[in-house]
């Protein structure tokens, strides 16, 4: 899977259908700071690594905005959640029910990406599409409450009761000052 503002630097697939040896999902690695740079310097390490232990360029990050995973690690997880709106939040998601049913998912450093944050939503921002930032502040309440996320996005049983982390107030509250009256 790969998002519509990503753009991809020399050898990405064979690197990432190389890790599926030895993890069920893999992802790139996103650069939104200097991506020129850190490529350049990820395929000056790419010969080393392509002997070294997996272990040393495979780490555990998530950043779904391109990924590759085993055809039963779909069959196992079932398709995307349709309940998240206009894309956020659905990766997430996926990635948690791919951890709950043991698999393991891993970020690949020989596999660096530009990845041209919120530029999707920016987009649809500047054509008034439909409400953004709410959507996005739902997807996340809905991932909280669907995983039990506590305030460090970490998922508990659905019984246990965790403090969670909460999205600001849309208004804040009005404070009466002196001479209001």
């Amino acid at each position: 899977v790969l998002s519509n503002d990503v753009q991809v630097f020399e050898n990405w697939l064979p690197d990432l259908l190389d890790s599926l040896k030895y993890v069920d999902i893999v992802n790139a690695v996103p650069m939104y700071d200097m991506p020129w740079g850190r490529a350049l310097e990820a395929k000056l390490r790419r010969e080393k690594w392509l002997m070294d232990d997996p272990d040393k360029y495979l780490y555990p990050y998530r950043d779904f905005s391109l990924f590759v995973m085993k055809r039963e690690v779909y069959d196992k997880v079932g398709p995307f959640d349709e309940k998240y709106e206009l894309g956020w939040g659905e990766d997430v998601d996926y990635c948690y029910r791919a951890s709950a049913l043991g698999l393991t998912n891993k970020a690949n450093k020989r596999v660096n990406t530009h990845h041209v944050g919120m530029a999707t939503g920016q987009t649809l921002m500047m054509q008034n599409a439909e409400d953004v930032n709410g959507a996005m502040t739902r997807n996340r309440e809905y991932t909280r409450e669907k995983h039990n996320l506590d305030k460090f996005g970490i998922p508990h049983p659905k019984d246990e009761k965790v403090e969670r982390e909460q999205d600001q107030p849309k208004e804040l509250p009005k404070v009466e000052r002196k001479g209001d009256r």
